[in-house]
């Protein structure tokens, strides 16, 4: 598939290389802008085990086990 992606781009540079570089500049400005977090409270975790709550996913701080899991947020 990638080649089929290159073979495509060098043949969009031989037709219109003025478009190819307009969309070469777009995607790059696309790529470079900083990516926004999704504004709100942070993600909430529940222990499987013992029911605590936390907003840490790495382990439960009470059982002091993996066994977070997401909490879903209501609207």
């Amino acid at each position: 598939m990638l080649a089929l992606v290159s073979i495509v781009q060098s043949f969009k540079k031989l037709v219109d290389p003025e478009r190819a570089r307009q969309e070469a500049a777009q995607l790059k400005r696309e790529r470079e802008l900083p990516r926004c977090e999704a504004a709100g409270d942070p993600p909430n975790y529940c222990c499987r085990i013992c029911q605590t709550t936390s907003t840490d996913r790495s382990y439960c701080p009470a059982c002091l086990a993996d066994t977070m899991v997401p909490v879903a947020r209501e609207r």
